[in-house]
């Protein structure tokens, strides 16, 4: 017998197209996670050495944005390029690279670090076009907080969502708390904090660059990490982050990769693997 009602069969479909993910699975998010997995074995540490010290201390982090059979490149912020006597960069695996050349930009407090790969083929992330990013929209941060008591070598990953676009920052005065006897003082002044490591904390410079704002969890040992879409596809380098305890109060701050692209030209990076 004919179906007199085959908007019945309609409804139905759609209802069985809602159950949860885990009766009928989401190729679209299956395919989301694996490109998040490659971007995440993207995320590395910097790090640096003081002779005659040989041990690595991580001081924040970089995404590997470019891959050939000769070099690598990994983009960062510049404030992570601290004064040590060497600078390296650790993948997730923990392989450690000597840093051998960097350009970088200070009004954008950006970097781009080159280390020699001849031997090796390390996973690069996709780049996003972070002039796309809305409001609301959901993001992630990767990185490496917290270095001094986490001893492995896989990244951090934090969920949160784009709560502003376009933010311009400035470094505070001691007029507004800044010093170390105002902060005794008033320990309820909001300070703005570079989200790298102690070691790294000296000679602060003014935030000018245009920032995203988001509250996806970022903490020491985050500078230089990226934020991604949910597809894995990096949007900022995580810069700072505004707190009154030195913790993470959900005000953290990301420099936009599109502002990182006269950089990339200027070291002459074209973004992906070279085969």
């Amino acid at each position: 017998m004919r179906n007199k009602h085959p908007w019945i069969k309609a409804i139905l479909l759609s209802l069985l197209l809602s159950l949860p993910g885990s009766l009928f699975p989401n190729q679209v998010e299956a395919d989301e996670l694996d490109t998040l997995a490659e971007t995440i074995s993207a995320v590395v540490q910097i790090g640096m050495v003081d002779e005659p010290d040989t041990k690595i201390y991580t001081v924040g982090g970089g995404v590997i944005i470019s891959s050939s059979k000769d070099v690598t490149y990994i983009l960062t912020v510049k404030h992570n390029l601290v004064q040590g006597d060497h600078l390296y960069i650790k993948t997730v695996g923990g392989e450690p690279f000597p840093v051998v050349y960097y350009v970088a930009d200070a009004h954008r407090d950006l970097a781009v670090l080159r280390i020699d790969t001849s031997k090796t083929r390390l996973p690069v992330a996709k780049i996003g076009d972070s002039r796309e990013l809305r409001v609301g929209q959901s993001v992630l941060a990767i990185g490496h907080p917290a270095p001094v008591f986490i001893e492995d070598d896989y990244p951090t990953v934090s969920r949160g969502i784009v709560s502003a676009l376009d933010r311009t920052l400035v470094s505070p005065q001691e007029s507004d708390g800044a010093s170390d006897e105002n902060a005794e003082t008033y320990p309820l002044d909001w300070m703005l904090e570079y989200t790298d490591t102690p070691a790294t904390r000296n000679n602060l410079t003014v935030a000018l660059t245009p920032l995203i704002q988001t509250d996806a969890m970022v903490n020491s040992g985050s500078s230089g990490g990226p934020l991604v879409t949910e597809d894995g596809k990096v949007v900022g380098i995580v810069q700072s982050m505004i707190s009154n305890t030195g913790s993470n109060s959900g005000m953290n701050f990301v420099i936009p990769v599109s502002e990182a692209a006269i950089l990339l030209k200027v070291a002459g990076v074209e973004e992906g693997v070279d085969e």
